[in-house]
């Protein structure tokens, strides 16, 4: 039940995913967090100005962090001669479009995956960073060898829950998304990949339409009106633009638009009118693992 006493239909976790990815993406964020519904942001560690982000993230130490291990954008935490298979010739990861092709040639060495998101991991925690939940950018993790190293990770820095990267299947159609429909093939592996490891994660995902702030809005609260009943995580990418992001990613302008909607204060009404509860990984995780040794020592 909710504080008004409505029946709770959804549970929601708000993430805002690119925090390290420039400057202004990060002050995006931190605004949708204080004035809007974002509750977590997952953070890049590979840039070489993350420290500064970091220290942009001490101004909000109520906001969950988990790590955004990357593979499609920047350069590796490793030497480049330590992770070939992973780089161009400038240095920098991949794309997205050419590291898929590349899987599938079979010329991606996941030994040099694992070494480099290991590193991640540690650049993260040497920089004083607990990370409560595990997601990749662009959704990587969910082929199911990237799976297999993600509950390798989780397990060696105890991280105990991680995005499981299921879109609903409308939201794929409308507009068209065929990275989402793509990735839709490994979602019964890749689940089963995490239960069998006990790593908590959220039952499906949904994104912010595209369009103008007020259209985009409208038909946000229609997806959130029919999420059901279960743990729906609502992936987004706030900011403003400055010329590093400009640089580094092609997801710009519609940073601004995301942000608008996430402050709106309609938004919240929509989430309170349908009775959907607000929550986080760490919350869903320590609930789950507290109920689990409850039944365990009831059974015993």
């Amino acid at each position: 039940m909710t504080q008004t006493g409505r029946k709770v239909s959804a549970r929601v976790i708000v993430t805002a995913d690119d925090f390290g990815l420039s400057p202004r993406v990060d002050a995006g964020i931190l605004e949708a967090f204080q004035r809007g519904v974002v509750r977590s942001t997952a953070l890049l560690v590979n840039f070489p100005d993350v420290k500064d982000s970091i220290a942009r993230l001490r101004q909000a130490p109520e906001l969950e962090v988990g790590i955004h291990l990357n593979l499609t954008a920047g350069p590796p935490v490793l030497p480049s001669e330590r992770v070939p298979s992973l780089i161009k010739a400038d240095g920098n990861f991949h794309d997205f479009s050419t590291f898929f092709a590349l899987v599938v040639l079979r010329r991606i060495s996941w030994d040099e995956v694992c070494r480099e998101w290991e590193a991640q991991l540690e650049r993260g925690a040497e920089l004083g960073c607990k990370f409560s939940f595990l997601t990749s950018h662009q959704h990587v993790h969910m082929l199911p060898e990237a799976a297999r190293i993600f509950v390798k990770l989780a397990r060696k820095y105890r991280v105990g829950a991680a995005r499981l990267s299921r879109f609903r299947l409308g939201d794929m159609l409308r507009p068209l998304r065929l990275k989402g429909l793509a990735l839709d093939l490994f979602v019964p592996s890749v689940r089963k990949t995490f239960q069998e490891q006990t790593l908590f994660c959220n039952d499906s995902i949904f994104e912010i339409p595209p369009g103008k702030p007020d259209a985009a809005l409208v038909r946000l609260c229609g997806i959130v009106k029919g999420l059901g009943e279960g743990v729906h995580e609502l992936v987004c990418h706030p900011g403003y633009v400055d010329s590093m992001l400009r640089d580094r990613d092609s997801y710009v302008a519609e940073r601004t638009m995301e942000l608008a909607v996430l402050t709106d204060a309609k938004l919240s009404a929509c989430l309170q009118s349908f009775g959907v509860e607000l929550t986080t990984f760490r919350a869903l995780e320590t609930a789950t693992t507290a109920e689990a040794k409850s039944t365990g020592s009831q059974s015993s």
